[in-house]
């Protein structure tokens, strides 16, 4: 890494650069359009029962899905989500947040999320309701996104998890939510977000530590693979969890030929041949330089313009660099355009790459429009 640093160093000043808004997640430039989708929150705030919650966790319900849809929009910053659990009926009182303030060039396995409760009274029976709204992937996130690891989980998304869970456990003690039979939890979260709420989801269904899992209700878009768990083939155990995941979305099939999937039911298109060649064609390339992951870790392909031997994982560092404004990781990438081994996923990443695909705008409306029957579980 050492030379490494040393040659990108001396490119610097003979490269045009590829900019830090090339950032997928939108987090950048997107936070308009995020909040946008989240309009349908800032009605008047709903006191009462709370007829989203009136069925088991494991029933889908539309109206549901769009109103957590909402709220993962919103995610991308602390006072939009504040925003929206007020209108939703939370005492700002009984909403924290966590991590929203924290250096976005941090490596660490960490993410932003946002916990909070009311008090629901239903029919002469009263309950709390939590959320947990977990921020989708900012700038130096996505070293760990990259950060898959050698465990039965993906490494930076269960590191960030049991970050989440600790926080919750605390939360729910210090508010006094001890009785898990008095309690409901709700989970939702887009891209780097859905994938730690997808662990968190499971773990908490398993556990039932907060809630019984006909009270632990999630609904996760765009995401990621996170668990090789023999578990996750478990459907039925896993079935209040929702995953929507489109075919032509690259983010969420990366790691399925390695074994990888999601806890839980997961909703994609309609017809499984409705996918992109262009997105297929990226899949093929990262299985070509990485097929399993000892090669991710381990195999060195050299590079032309750089004259070193790069590591798949030490690729993906540098486009992570490149995605969080790293000027290091900007040089490296863009040195690559015409590489023959990286060249191809170098182009895909920064060039071809549909992003609108992957966009939480998208999730939404392709949720609104489509009723359960049209999606195809998987």
């Amino acid at each position: 890494m050492k030379r490494l640093g040393a040659i990108l160093g001396a490119a610097v000043l003979g490269l045009g650069l590829v900019t830090a808004c090339a950032a997928p997640d939108g987090s950048a430039t997107g936070s308009a359009e995020h909040k946008s989708v989240g309009v349908a929150l800032a009605a008047a705030p709903i006191a009462g029962p709370d007829p989203l919650f009136s069925q088991v966790s494991s029933r889908y319900r539309q109206d549901l899905a769009l109103t957590l849809a909402s709220l993962a929009s919103v995610a991308t910053a602390a006072d939009t989500t504040r925003t929206a659990l007020v209108n939703l009926g939370v005492d700002p009182k009984d909403i924290s947040t966590y991590n929203y303030l924290s250096m976005s060039s941090s490596t660490a396995n960490k993410v932003a999320y946002v916990l909070a409760h009311k008090t629901v009274v239903d029919q002469g029976s009263v309950y709390a309701l939590v959320y947990v709204i977990v921020r989708p992937t900012l700038g130096g996130e996505w070293y760990s996104n990259f950060n898959i690891g050698q465990g039965t989980d993906h490494a930076g998304f269960a590191g960030a998890e049991a970050e989440v869970l600790r926080s919750l456990d605390a939360y729910m003690s210090a508010k006094k939510l001890t009785n898990t039979a008095e309690n409901k939890i709700v989970i939702t979260g887009h891209s780097r977000g859905a994938a730690v709420g997808n662990l968190l989801a499971a773990d908490l269904t398993k556990s039932q530590r907060h809630a019984v899992k006909d009270n632990v209700y999630a609904y996760t878009f765009a995401t990621p693979n996170t668990t090789k768990s023999a578990e996750a083939k478990n459907v039925a155990a896993y079935d209040n969890i929702f995953n929507f995941v489109r075919s032509n979305d690259f983010y969420t099939g990366m790691l399925a030929d390695w074994g990888f999937g999601k806890y839980g039911v997961t909703l994609t298109n309609a017809d499984p041949l409705d996918g992109d060649a262009t997105v297929d064609g990226a899949v093929a390339a990262f299985g070509q330089l990485a097929p399993d992951v000892h090669a991710y870790y381990n195999t060195k392909y050299p590079t032309v313009f750089l004259g070193i031997k790069m590591t798949p994982a030490t690729y993906f560092e540098q486009v992570a660099g490149a995605w969080s404004g790293n000027l290091m990781g900007m040089v490296a990438v863009n040195s690559l355009w015409n590489d023959p081994v990286y060249g191809a996923m170098t182009n895909f990443l920064l060039k071809d790459m549909n992003r609108t695909n992957h966009a939480m705008t998208t999730y939404y409306s392709w949720v609104e429009s489509t009723p359960y029957a049209g999606f195809r579980q998987c």
